[in-house]
């Protein structure tokens, strides 16, 4: 039943119990999301309006957090909040991330308005009869706490300019207690102390190799490096090394290799032995360590990651079976009306065209009847889209009535659709990859030579193009129906590639290809992408992408807020420092690396990221610690903190999810849903047969089932053998 306003009325019978179906429809609905509540009474039509309503509400919120990002992507910064621009003393040039900032007239306002919404959805889920002692009841005072906070700063800083403000952390803390990034948080917390272990470990290494280079060192601290010795600007062998704090500090970085080699040539110019150290350290801190460090991560997440998704279905089941209780009444099964009247039921809205697909799929042994080992799909099913296409091609409706030639048609169409013709086709792929690198060594590297001119060039590319829409044509509307060709992604992606190369060979030849250049140039590399999303093992890799893309959502939305609260920080304690007017003779201006800088928030994220990419610069601690009042000690521990807690631990924990998730995809390979003969040639779908319990009356129509992608499919592949005890 659809309604028009936002939230429903309370009925007006509050207090009379909700019927059996409107109770297991609750049960489902908990089911869905992995949850199970043990109602200390039987919930009463207020209660089911009143979680009906939060249910409505609770799309809004991630909507809520995305514009409290964007709020902080796009605020004044705090150095320049005065000023009517950011601009750096006497107008030098400095780097921003050149968009518009909202002036706190603006944002303050947008900002106080979203968080009113989030008290509001929270006052909703305070209302409800759900179990006190769960996860989202525990950090609901968390979040009302922060909100309140965020509300009471910006109240005071319409009027007031602030230096410093919490208000974008206690931002980017919301988004951290959200359903999505809460556990897992609470996953990180419990891997802290193992973490922690091996990062003693990694540390004391190069503590240790320091004290050593600097106790061998200590006698060269006057020599000079031998092909300079005696020149001015000629550096000594012990350079880093001078003291104990210097050689850490100098070891520090060499484990990030960073300054590699140039921290090596000076000792090792004078004294050929210690590359021996030096090979030993490097063995230890980055091939040994830095690796125990992701084993034991991966390890430890793998296991507290299995048990919060052993507890999902665990509490996905529960759920189900008290559903099933409430339904079957006795009789150990439900039949199709009930499973339609749950439907009808539900918050999650069904197509009345799919419920029939649907009880087919949770029939499995075609008895029109469903037992309780059936019901516990259910939630799975749910999740499951269909799709009725039409399976006549455009040539056979226009040849229809001819019998023989139908006949013939028939055999074209397998020819067609079988491996001969995609090894055709992949051999002019390949004939027209060697025609681009030709034409690419003739134009880009031996200008001097040509292989053919340009028009024969321009003839040759029309003919692979004429030779590709031909293909297209034969699949789309001779083999397939244009509705099953287009179901499937790579017939999309084929489809689109073949109609811009098509394009871009009639541009050329309409003499307008200087002004589009560009896009010829992309043309040309979309020809090799054909080709290389031809080969099976691309194709693997592309569905493994896919797949992990679905899932690993909340792993990078931790990994993004752990680096936005760097972020944060370093534009409140850098901001507006780095600019062309620093006419410091240092390392990091030289090598203009003044575009890394914390001036704002996006620049600031990019700056880290390239920190997490490539590990902090010494030019770059020295270029802050010169012009902040952090000094050289809070700007080493700002940038190497950021080092060891997003980068081996944040980082590490998304390399392990994604480990996890392509071994399960290898293992994935073949099963129903993979196998190419099951999906006739579409993604993640099967055609629903009267095996299933339900057959195609229409003739020329055919159904297609379409597995969910999201994270419930890649965990249940993930833990099938655990899973296994549970769900049976």
């Amino acid at each position: 039943m659809e309604h028009t306003s936002l939230l429903d009325p309370l009925p007006d019978s509050n207090s009379n119990p909700i019927s059996p179906l409107t109770h297991a429809a609750w049960h489902c609905e908990d089911a869905f999301v992995g949850y199970f509540n043990a109602f200390d009474r039987k919930p009463t039509n207020s209660d089911r309006a009143k979680y009906t309503n939060h249910k409505k509400v609770q799309k809004l919120i991630p909507y809520l957090l995305f514009s409290l990002i964007l709020i902080t992507f796009f605020e004044r910064p705090l150095w320049c909040i005065s000023s009517s621009s950011c601009s750096a003393p006497s107008n030098d040039y400095i780097y921003l991330s050149s968009i518009s900032y909202l002036n706190k007239t603006v944002s303050i306002p947008l900002e106080i308005s979203v968080c009113l919404l989030l008290l509001f959805t929270n006052y909703l889920q305070c209302s409800l009869r759900t179990n006190k002692n769960t996860t989202r009841r525990r950090i609901l005072p968390a979040k009302i706490t922060f909100t309140i906070l965020i509300l009471l700063e910006s109240l005071f800083f319409i009027s007031t300019d602030m230096t410093y403000r919490i208000s974008p952390f206690l931002r980017i803390a919301l988004v951290c207690l959200s359903d999505q990034c809460f556990p897992l948080l609470c996953e990180v917390y419990q891997i802290l102390t193992a973490f922690t272990q091996v990062l003693v470990l990694y540390v004391g290494s190069w503590v240790f190799f320091g004290w050593i280079l600097a106790m061998v060192l200590k006698d060269a601290e006057n020599k000079q490096i031998p092909r300079c010795a005696g020149s001015q600007n000629c550096e000594n062998v012990n350079t880093g090394f001078s003291t104990l704090t210097e050689a850490i500090y100098t070891m520090m970085l060499a484990a990030t290799t960073s300054n590699y080699p140039n921290v090596v040539a000076p000792s090792y110019s004078y004294f050929r032995m210690i590359g021996l150290l030096w090979t030993s350290f490097y063995f230890v801190s980055n091939f040994l360590l830095l690796n125990l460090v992701l084993s034991v991560i991966y390890s430890e997440y793998s296991e507290f990651f299995k048990n919060r998704v052993l507890l999902y279905f665990s509490n996905r089941m529960k759920s189900l079976k008290h559903a099933f209780m409430l339904l079957e009444n006795g009789k150990g099964s439900v039949n199709k009306e009930q499973i339609a009247a749950l439907l009808q039921k539900l918050t999650i809205k069904i197509p009345p065209n799919h419920v029939e697909y649907l009880f087919a799929k949770l029939d499995a042994d075609n008895s029109n009847h469903i037992d309780l080992e059936e019901f516990v799909e259910f939630a799975d099913i749910l999740q499951f889209s269909y799709k009725r296409v039409s399976s006549i091609s455009l040539i056979e409706k226009c040849l229809k009535g001819a019998k023989n030639t139908y006949r013939n048609l028939e055999q074209f169409q397998n020819h067609i659709n079988s491996p001969q013709f995609r090894k055709i086709i992949t051999l002019i792929l390949l004939a027209n990859t060697v025609a681009v690198v030709l034409e690419s060594i003739d134009e880009l590297q031996f200008k001097d030579l040509e292989f053919l001119s340009a028009l024969n060039w321009l003839r040759l590319n029309t003919l692979f193009s004429v030779l590709y829409v031909v293909e297209l044509f034969l699949r789309a509307g001779v083999a397939n129906s244009l509705d099953m060709f287009w179901m499937s992604y790579s017939n999309r992606v084929d489809a689109v590639i073949t109609i811009i190369m098509a394009l871009g060979s009639a541009w050329e030849w309409l003499d307008i290809a200087a002004e589009h250049s560009f896009i010829l140039r992309c043309v040309v590399a979309l020809r090799l992408f054909r080709l290389v999303s031809r080969t099976k093992h691309m194709s693997f890799l592309a569905s493994c992408l896919s797949s992990m893309a679905a899932g690993c959502g909340p792993v990078l939305l931790v990994l993004f807020c752990a680096i936005a609260m760097f972020a944060l920080v370093g534009v409140q304690a850098f901001g507006g420092l780095i600019h062309g007017g620093n006419d410091d003779d240092d390392d990091y201006m030289d090598n203009f690396l003044d575009v890394f800088n914390f001036n704002d928030v996006l620049m600031a994220i990019g700056t880290l990221m390239s920190v997490l990419v490539s590990q902090p610069h010494a030019e770059m601690i020295d270029g802050f610690s010169d012009r902040s009042s952090w000094g050289k000690v809070g700007v080493t521990i700002f940038f190497m903190g950021f080092t060891y807690i997003v980068g081996l631990l944040f980082f590490n924990i998304f390399v392990s999810f994604v480990i996890a998730a392509f071994m399960t995809q290898v293992g994935l390979k073949n099963s129903k849903f993979g196998n190419e003969s099951d999906n006739v040639g579409i993604e993640n779908a099967e055609q629903l047969t009267d095996k299933q319990g339900f057959r195609v009356k229409d003739v020329g129509f055919k159904v297609f089932v379409f597995a969910p992608s999201g994270q419930d499919f890649l965990w249940k592949e993930m833990f099938k053998e655990e899973l296994a005890s549970i769900l049976n």
